[in-house]
């Protein structure tokens, strides 16, 4: 099985477009949004994507549920054996890299794209191969309409393709601890370093 990453014409022109593509996102998505039970959110929050979710322990939550903490994400499939496991595993050196005192401070989260494959007992085996403990790691799976607007206000763009393989951007994304998007970067495993520097100092 592969997971190729998608490709958008020139280097470092995929971070520039996420950062659009994200903002006009933010522009058309939330207002409506807020409209159905998230103004109590800053209205540039990502958790106003709302929605029907559900975690690693089967549990039903709601991304309002993140606030409170710092969170980094990303959005994989657990069945992916080439980009997701880099991100995956740059996620984990990020969050083994923060200084003591912020770990608790700090929060890590992977949304799936293809939630029919990946249930809750799916991402709950996905997290205990990978060491992802909960208290830290929240697995998370929603609809395809769900997914595809997170992937809007994300900017991260992705196509599904046959056998339920999907082509997508590699991306992190920092969120504050009341959702707002603070920055991204790729999620190659050596920007992990950078990462942590960016967080540590906001």
């Amino acid at each position: 099985m592969q997971c190729p990453i998608l490709v958008f014409g020139v280097p470092f022109l995929e971070e520039i477009n996420v950062k659009l593509f994200g903002l006009f996102g933010l522009i058309f998505l939330l207002p409506p949004m807020m409209a159905l039970g998230q103004s109590d959110l800053p209205g540039d929050s990502v958790y106003q994507v709302g929605g029907h979710w559900q975690n690693q322990q089967a549990e039903t939550v709601e991304l309002a549920g993140l606030r409170g903490k710092k969170q980094v994400v990303s959005m994989i499939y657990t069945h992916c054996e080439h980009a997701c496991p880099v991100i995956v595993s740059s996620m984990k050196s990020i969050a083994a890299s923060l200084p003591e005192q912020m770990k608790h401070e700090v929060g890590f989260v992977l949304v799936t794209f293809t939630p029919s494959m990946d249930t809750p007992d799916v991402l709950a085996e996905f997290a205990r191969r990978q060491n992802l403990g909960k208290d830290q790691w929240s697995l998370l799976r929603t609809d395809d309409d769900t997914i595809r607007d997170l992937s809007m206000v994300l900017g991260v763009k992705y196509e599904r393709l046959d056998n339920n393989e999907v082509n997508h951007s590699n991306l992190v994304s920092v969120l504050d601890e009341q959702g707002r998007l603070v920055f991204q970067e790729s999620g190659a495993l050596g920007a992990s370093r950078l990462i942590v520097e960016r967080i540590v100092n906001h």
